[in-house]
């Protein structure tokens, strides 16, 4: 397993790939690659060696250090992030994974085919609704539909209401409620392995950028 100070001086040697990878907006002058800061913006204040010393500054900040503190600064990660995406840079592999990149999750899309048996169109939902003080214009807007949900304590199907979570259009995850309690409880139901998403947001009007969420 690689150890930090070995991984600071794989990146210093290779300074020059690596400067230009975390700072493309910077410039070589002299034996110096120069920066506004970290935020890699045109400038001088922050200048990195290329000659071998070994070392960076931020005058402006009074900060510097190693190119892995440099990675962090720039991408502000933890240093074990850091190191993960420096090794991944340079094309090191660790034997024990201690450092490997997490991967990003992939989720799916409910499955329409899926769906048809268990959601349909609205009608019970708008009465539901209504007794509760929601009405059918409202309920036509956040687009709630007629279902049915498997209770696996009764072994049956119990009436609900399916929640579709939409952005942009594209149908995100769907929640299931049954409109019975079995135990004093309702019978909730989503898709698999979906992505979080907020719902109602087909119903917000266009123009609005900020969301207060409030627990009821």
């Amino acid at each position: 397993m690689i150890t930090i100070t070995e991984l600071s001086e794989r990146l210093w040697l290779d300074v020059v790939r690596v400067t230009k990878y975390l700072l493309p907006e910077g410039k070589k002058e002299g034996h110096e690659w120069v920066a506004g800061s970290v935020y890699g913006e045109p400038g001088k204040s922050l200048k990195i060696n290329l000659s071998g010393k070994k070392v960076w500054s931020d005058f402006a900040e009074g900060t510097g250090g190693d190119l892995l503190d440099l990675w962090v600064q720039v991408r502000d990660y933890s240093l074990h992030q850091a190191m993960a995406e420096a090794k991944q840079f340079l094309g090191i592999a660790d034997e024990f994974g201690a450092f490997e990149v997490k991967r990003k999750k992939q989720f799916k899309r409910p499955q329409t085919a899926s769906l048809k048996k268990t959601v349909s169109k609205p009608h019970n939902c708008y009465e539901y609704l209504q007794a509760r003080g929601i009405d059918r214009k409202m309920a036509e807007e956040f687009e709630v539909s007629d279902a049915i949900v498997w209770s696996f304590e009764d072994n049956r199907k119990l009436p609900a209401i399916a929640f579709t979570y939409n952005r942009e259009g594209e149908l995100i995850q769907v929640k299931r409620i049954s409109t019975v309690k079995l135990s004093g409880k309702k019978v909730i139901s989503v898709e698999t392995d979906c992505e979080p998403c907020l719902f109602g947001l087909q119903a917000l009007p266009q123009a609005i950028r900020i969301v207060i969420l409030c627990r009821g």
